[in-house]
């Protein structure tokens, strides 16, 4: 989020080019780049709609980045880091008794903070299966 946003007034005067630049130092294909903005695209888009934003010039899109706050830099972050570097949450301790609902809440709530799965685990079972 730093290198972008040391350079975000040079990136949004230039527009989504600039930006889908930005990333190409990870090695990733620019079809993957531009599948990662559409999705946050379509997120601020859904976003503005559920806050009953009707004027168009308030819909934050990849062409009016001028109109980006913070939040909304950390959430292309996230998911272009989510994407490249998907991860897993291991919800240990799935034998305790109050696990279960913890376990559905997590799984519920997910995808968050990158991570796309929660495989519940714990060493009890693993002993049992390991004997």
């Amino acid at each position: 989020t730093f290198n972008l946003s040391v350079k975000w007034d040079q990136i949004s005067k230039k527009g989504r080019d600039k930006l889908i630049s930005m990333f190409s130092g990870y090695k990733q294909p620019q079809s993957f780049v531009h599948d990662v903005l559409h999705h946050v695209e379509q997120f601020l888009q859904n976003q503005s709609q559920n806050n009953h934003e009707t004027n168009t010039s308030t819909i934050i899109t990849m062409d009016n980045l001028n109109q980006w706050d913070g939040g909304d830099l950390r959430r292309l972050v996230s998911a272009f880091l989510g994407a490249r570097f998907p991860m897993t949450l291991a919800l240990n301790k799935s034998d305790f008794p109050s696990a279960k609902h913890h376990i559905k809440t997590i799984k519920d709530a997910l995808p968050i903070h990158g991570a796309r799965a929660g495989v519940a685990l714990s060493a009890r079972e693993e002993m049992n299966f390991v004997r």
